[in-house]
């Protein structure tokens, strides 16, 4: 625990002088506030904290110890929080990435999917590519019983037969527009959103999407 660290670390500095405090400090900006491996130490004397400063890189125990008066540890700290602040307003001053416009018609919505037996995302994946369409991203669950399949480019639905079908079952495409569009861009969007703000997560939309 912490007072045992503080034990340890004054025994091990009295060679230099008395020691009269010594306060190991913790890392604030994690969750567990662990203790960060350094520490304040007082010394009775001026003369004796100099004298330790002198050792600075000596080994103790084992391991290499870095010694310096808390002014300059305060001052180094005062930069760095300064440079982290500079980086911050720069991030801030950075014009946001030109949103990437989305190309009418490039999106077409598959139904009657829950007939198809074993029905998957790479079997809508080559539906569409038999018919010359270049896939960017399929947005299915097996057992749904609509699919969305997003292209690189319009044109393919008149490739497509007029009632297509996947494993020798008839389903239905049409192409998205108007509001079923943007409603379908902004569901990603919200959906690509609320992934970032969890940290991440798997590329691609999460369990009903995959990219390419």
């Amino acid at each position: 625990g912490k007072e045992a660290v503080e034990k340890n670390i004054g025994k091990a500095l009295e060679r230099f002088g008395s020691v009269e405090d010594v306060r190991a400090l913790r890392n604030l900006s994690q969750d567990g506030r662990l203790l960060d491996g350094s520490a304040f130490v007082r010394f009775a004397k001026k003369e004796d904290a100099e004298s330790a400063v002198e050792m600075s890189g000596c080994v103790i125990s084992g391991r290499k110890i870095g010694l310096m008066p808390s002014v300059d540890w305060f001052t180094r700290l005062e930069k760095k929080r300064a440079s982290m602040k500079k980086k911050r307003e720069e991030k801030d001053k950075r014009p946001p990435p030109p949103k990437k416009e989305n190309i009418p018609g490039c999106v077409l919505k598959f139904e009657k999917l829950e007939s198809v037996p074993e029905c998957s995302r790479e079997d809508l994946r080559s539906c569409c590519e038999k018919a010359g369409g270049q896939v960017k991203y399929v947005e299915f669950s097996r057992g749904d019983a609509v699919g969305h399949v997003r292209l690189g480019a319009p044109g393919i639905l008149e490739k497509l037969t007029a009632e297509p079908s996947i494993k020798d079952v008839k389903v239905t495409a049409s192409v998205l527009d108007g509001d079923a569009e943007k409603d379908y861009y902004a569901r990603l969007e919200e959906t690509a959103a609320a992934s970032r703000k969890r940290g991440g997560g798997r590329r691609g939309g999460g369990r009903r999407g995959k990219r390419q």
